[in-house]
């Protein structure tokens, strides 16, 4: 299976989505139908473009490698985070400026926000 992003669902491809959030950042969340990717998938991997004004926020259920090949992607934005429900928020991974979030810090997501 070829990861791709795309905003209107395709058979056997990632559904993937950006959702605005408060300061700035964008959320990106995915999913996998059926549940299965491989590395070699990586190749393909073009994830769609975000503000880099901000910072973002990867949620969906996949395997470390994604998260890991998003958070690279992304390096550029302000900062980037990974959702963590049990928290409510995402959990600041990188920062790239002095005036994002620090690193380990949980920046809270709105209620509104299905993350």
């Amino acid at each position: 299976m070829t990861i791709q992003f795309t905003t209107t669902p395709i058979e056997g491809a990632t559904l993937f989505t950006t959702t605005p959030i408060e300061g700035g950042a964008t959320l990106l969340k995915f999913e996998i139908p059926g549940g299965i990717c491989e590395p070699a998938d990586l190749a393909t991997f073009n994830p769609p473009e975000v503000p880099g004004t901000g910072g973002v926020v990867i949620s969906g259920r996949g395997p470390v490698w994604l998260y890991a090949a998003l958070a690279h992607h992304y390096h550029t934005t302000q900062w980037v985070g990974t959702f963590d429900p049990r928290l409510g928020g995402a959990v600041v991974t990188s920062r790239h400026s002095r005036t994002a979030p620090p690193v380990g810090s949980v920046v809270a997501l709105p209620k509104t926000v299905p993350a």
